[in-house]
């Protein structure tokens, strides 16, 4: 059998389950009915598929729960009592063999069908034909069930309708079996049906002509008393007579109490009988509303009579008890009698009812389907051990081929001519024959293939070692043997996209070897290409214990890169320094003690650039600054500041344009509490020059300043945002949340710069307590009294207030109580190194313990590691901002994104699905 019990854990499988528990109670009350009592029920096949899908206890305990809901509701639980009995004796057989149908059958026959036929012969005490007869159909409805359940574990796709692997195939054998029992049960019970049908129809037949002519005599008969006795109520045949001579005439033509006769008056009211004690038994059951009245057409070849014969047929038809009264149809059935009634002559009231009880010709019907299951049963046999052996020859000469089949290839590897099996069967003997042929054609192949095999590789062999020497000239330098510029192109853009998807920052470090053009002008080549590979060599030596993933390249001349993956601005400074301290001491090269030094240009990822071709044009800038500032120095990128005018007014110039060709776009970084809930969300501008690449805000921002475009912009970015966070909940079902804009100096200090923000929070229905506008100390530092009263009329419009860097410039307690602000931003500076500076820590927990004490939010910006996570955490910090939750996002990201930051109760699992982590 190939299915094991699984539990009904998916909504899929439950209602599988419960179909087939429901299915099989229905079954059990709802049988398939024949003539005479013999009653066939389905409820076996659905319970024995429950109990192989989902095990026997289960199925059990919900047949005991139904079975118990029927019993009180008043119906039989007969059959789901054995029907459990059958589950608890397969849960034990069926274990060990895993044969369904025969250890089923012999159930049936040797424990199920014996306790029914126990069990009636316990409640009527009726041996014999009945009792057989119980006993043969239990046998035969237990074993076809068996086979229907066990059809329906080979042939519906269960694993697959439940949602597990794909379902085993089916043995031939057990296809086979199954054909040839459907077969036999299938023209049994047809011929058992149209047999059935036959009896009935002959038996009314017969006791329609008995009750008329039997009827007709007692006519007769009356009809000489009219007239010799008292004349008795009504004027119906031999009404004149005295009742008790009436009955007694009517007993001697009762063929000895074969047939009961009784007489009604005009009014219909029974006075006579044949049988008295028969009639008193009789007439509740004949007038009680639970009997079955059948009407029966009068059989044609009887009713050829003349009309008035026909017209004093009042009605035949046969009377059927109430199953009530009753456990076994058969036994119903016994008490059933056919009833002719027939009126008197014309002029006369009344009629003559002629009673035909069942019992005198049941039993003979009764061995008719006694003999008819038996027959089955036997046949069922014989047919089940012939498909069993034929199934087994053909599976005999099918396994030989198989075991043939499954030692061809090696056959073929060791070159040896291979025996086939023979069959008797022509098609499985044409079958071995085809795979002869087959693997003789292959054989030759093979040997073919072998040789050819032998010469490609030594081909492949020679290949290899181009394709090796070739793969080393295109991803490494042939001097160095570090990797080349092409070889770090593919690598950083992977590092590149792992770092987008991770949230994860990077740094470049750009190294250029001060006067090594000078030694290799004086030495000569051959000393300054030394010079290289010792530089390289050095450069690795200072990774050793680099921690992370890196890489070391040699983009060419004297330029070499390192790339450090999660790297951080602190990272890489420290690597720049231990660089620059290991260059410094002498080189060793052919009697040449040689000195040089490094000038390293820094760039990270995302702050100075998110492309390849931005990072390298900004990493060659920043080292080229570092080299005009003496040498032996290094230079991060965000701290160059165009002093060239030519530079600043080509920024300027760029500046202008790309409001106007939409190249500014918006970030969205997520600030969260610490349960994980993204509590705002910092807006933040980027530029992506179409030619320049990106340029960080510390580049473009001043000149912004400067020029009076920060204005225009700014408005841009604040109209822009709030229709943002609309588009989020309306669109994308966000929930609200603060939206934190920073405002410049410039448009602070903007005499429309309250109506400005009022007129675009109205026009894009934006809450404005959902609006957060962030200012530096410094701002306000000279203009305190302008700045009080924006922020008053701000405040007066329900938008709030963060002092965003605070502690880093002009930090006031006076000015902190004066200003009407609602947030407090911890700067990054003091974020950093927490747990190393026990100086930042204690001015961090002052900030924090201060703003706590004014009512005020306090958020920490930059948080890029778990480790100062969770130490903001342990002093009180409540909100977070930073690379270790989230790096700031395009909006559609953000909102791909956004359920990543709301559902983690800790720092450790937000970083982790933000890919934030260090």
């Amino acid at each position: 059998m190939p299915y094991t019990s699984v539990l009904p854990n998916s909504r899929r499988t439950g209602l599988a389950y419960i179909s087939l528990i429901l299915l099989g109670v229905i079954g059990s009350q709802a049988e398939i009915k024949f003539p005479f009592g013999v009653e066939f029920a389905l409820s076996g096949a659905f319970f024995l598929v429950a109990f192989v899908l989902f095990g026997a206890v289960r199925t059990m305990a919900f047949a005991g729960l139904a079975a118990l809901v029927l019993y009180v509701a008043g119906y039989d639980i007969d059959m789901l009592a054995f029907i459990g009995l059958e589950l608890a004796v397969l849960g034990f057989l069926y274990r060990h063999r895993r044969r369904l149908l025969f250890w089923d059958s012999l159930f049936w026959l040797a424990i199920g069908a014996p306790g029914i036929m126990l069990l009636f012969l316990m409640r009527t005490g009726v041996f014999g034909t009945e009792a057989m007869l119980q006993y043969m159909m239990s046998a035969v409805n237990g074993i076809a069930n068996a086979l229907l359940a066990d059809m329906m574990l080979a042939y519906v796709p269960w694993q697959r309708l439940l949602g597990h692997s794909a379902d085993r195939p089916i043995s031939l054998q057990r296809v086979i079996l199954h054909l040839a029992l459907v077969a036999v049960l299938l023209s049994f019970l047809s011929h058992m049906k149209l047999g059935s049908i036959e009896l009935m129809t002959e038996l009314e037949r017969e006791a329609y002509a008995l009750l008329k002519e039997q009827s007709i005599r007692a006519e007769e008969a009356l009809r000489g008393l009219e007239g010799s006795s008292p004349r008795l109520p009504g004027n119906g045949p031999g009404v004149g007579a005295n009742v008790s001579l009436v009955e007694r005439l009517l007993k001697e033509e009762s063929l000895d109490g074969v047939i009961k006769f009784a007489l009604t008056d005009e009014h219909g009211v029974m006075f006579a009988w044949s049988d008295r004690m028969w009639a008193d038994y009789r007439r509740g059951l004949y007038e009680e509303a639970g009997a079955v009245r059948t009407a029966l057409p009068v059989p044609k070849t009887l009713a050829s009579g003349d009309g008035v014969e026909r017209s004093r047929v009042a009605g035949f038809y046969r009377v059927l008890p109430g199953m009530e009264n009753y456990h076994y149809g058969t036994c119903r059935w016994k008490g059933c009698y056919y009833v002719l009634e027939r009126f008197g002559e014309a002029g006369r009231a009344g009629a003559v009812i002629a009673f035909l009880p069942s019992d005198t010709f049941l039993p003979g019907i009764l061995s008719f389907y006694v003999w008819e299951l038996a027959v089955m049963l036997a046949v069922w046999g014989i047919v089940a051990g012939s498909a069993v052996m034929v199934s087994r020859s053909l599976i005999r000469s099918l396994d030989g081929l198989n075991q043939m089949t499954s030692v061809v290839p090696g056959t073929i590897a060791e070159c040896e001519r291979q025996a086939w099996p023979d069959s008797r069967v022509r098609e499985i003997r044409s079958l071995m024959l085809n795979f002869g042929a087959m693997a003789e054609r292959h054989a030759a192949q093979f040997r073919e293939l072998h040789r050819m095999n032998e010469y490609l590789v030594q081909q492949t062999k020679l290949l290899e070692k181009s394709e090796e020497h070739l793969q080393r000239l295109a991803y490494y330098d042939p001097l160095t043997q570090l990797p080349n510029r092409h070889y770090f192109t593919i690598e950083m853009d992977k590092a590149l996209e792992r770092a987008e998807v991770d949230a994860t920052p990077l740094a470049l470090l750009f190294i250029n070897l001060d006067r090594s053009k000078y030694i290799n002008d004086s030495l000569g080549h051959k000393i300054g290409d030394m010079l290289l590979v010792r530089a390289g060599q050095r450069l690795l030596h200072c990774l050793s214990k680099q921690e992370g993933a890196h890489l070391c390249s040699r983009l060419g001349g004297d330029v070499f890169v390192i790339m450090l993956e999660k790297g951080t601005r602190e990272g890489a400074q420290k690597l720049a320094h231990r660089i620059l301290q290991h260059f410094r001491e002498r080189f060793s090269i052919h009697a040449h003690e040689l000195f040089i030094s490094a000038s390293i240009g820094i760039v990270l990822y995302p702050d100075d650039g998110n492309t390849l071709s931005a990072l390298f044009k900004q990493g060659d800038t920043a080292m080229y600054a570092a080299k005009e500032r003496g040498g032996q120095s290094y230079m991060f990128f965000d701290q160059i500041h165009p002093d060239l005018a030519s530079g600043r007014m080509l920024l300027e110039s760029l500046l202008y344009k790309a409001k106007e060709r939409d190249q500014l776009t918006l970030h969205y970084q997520p600030i969260v509490d610490r349960t994980g809930k993204v509590v705002a969300v910092e807006v933040l501008l980027r530029w992506m020059h179409p030619q320049q690449g990106y340029i960080p805000p510390s580049q473009f921002i001043p000149v912004a300043e400067e020029t009076g475009l920060i204005i225009p912009i700014g408005e841009w970015v604040l109209r822009s945002a709030c229709m943002q966070h609309r588009q989020w909940r309306e669109q994308q079902g966000m929930p609200p949340l603060r939206m934190s804009v920073n405002v410049s100096l410039r448009q602070f200090l903007n005499p429309d710069f309250v109506a400005m923000v009022e007129r675009i929070v109205q026009e894009t229905q934006f809450e404005p307590e959902q609006l957060v506008l962030e200012i530096t100390e410094g701002y306000v530092h000279k203009h305190i009294r302008q700045a009080n009263h924006v922020l008053r009329q701000l405040k007066r419009r329900g938008m709030n207030i963060a002092l965003d860097d605070f502690g880093i410039g002009y930090s006031s307690l006076e000015r902190l109580k004066t200003l009407h602000a609602h947030t407090l931003k911890i700067d990054r500076s003091f974020v950093r190194h927490l747990s190393a500076d026990p100086v930042n820590a204690a001015i961090v927990q002052a900030v924090i313990q201060l703003g706590q004490s004014l009512n005020l939010t306090v958020i920490a910006e930059g948080v890029e590691t778990a480790e100062e996570f969770h130490y903001l955490e342990s002093l009180g910090c409540n909100h977070f901002q930073g690379y270790y939750v989230s790096h700031p996002l395009p909006a559609s990201e953000f909102v791909a994104r956004f359920h990543q930051f709301s559902h983690y109760a800790d720092g450790r699992a937000i970083a982790e699905a933000a890919g934030g982590q260090t």
